[in-house]
């Protein structure tokens, strides 16, 4: 189905519109739509439970998102995640370019950020990744001794898993 046109509307602002209607084109069907009462029920539409309890109640364990520290920092970012989600999964702050971009140097910033939110807000923590062909910091990539190379795997993997101990549910390579 192609729309030729799409408007978001906010719902304190469309309550001040007179009625409005909005013609949809599409390769399917033409319609017409009263804008202003469907958005005037919008509020009321709401579910009394979060995403994360609606999931929960079917049996799932949780009802999750990628986020960090930039997300999280927004407050109607945060406010969205700590009203609906159940677990929130790093999206870059755990991988290894951005926790140890420099051999022996961790940059722990990004990641402890998101893993205190999660604390503070009941939220597991679905921990990503510890290993990936993709975001190593270049001085992994330069390493060509292959016992090198698994003793310093060993060494990230036991060092990020045993400060996130007892924090992070499941991890994810």
């Amino acid at each position: 189905m192609r729309v030729k046109l799409i408007l978001y509307f906010m719902v304190p602002f469309v309550a001040t519109l007179p009625a409005q209607f909005i013609q949809l084109d599409s390769e399917l069907a033409a319609r017409r739509i009263n804008i202003t009462e469907r958005l005037a029920s919008f509020e009321e539409r709401q579910a009394s439970l979060s995403i994360d309890q609606l999931f929960k109640n079917r049996g799932k364990v949780y009802f999750g998102t990628a986020t960090d520290r930039g997300l999280l920092q927004r407050e109607r970012n945060a406010a969205i995640i700590q009203a609906n989600f159940g677990q929130v999964t790093p999206e870059n702050s755990m991988k290894w370019q951005t926790l140890n971009p420099n051999q022996g140097q961790y940059n722990w910033v990004d990641a402890d950020y998101l893993v205190n939110f999660a604390q503070q807000n009941g939220k597991t923590i679905r921990g990503h990744t510890l290993i990936w062909h993709s975001q190593l910091p270049g001085w992994v990539n330069s390493i060509t001794n292959a016992d090198v190379l698994r003793q310093v795997i060993r060494n990230h993997v036991l060092t990020v898993v045993g400060r996130y101990r007892g924090k992070i549910r499941a991890w994810v390579s």
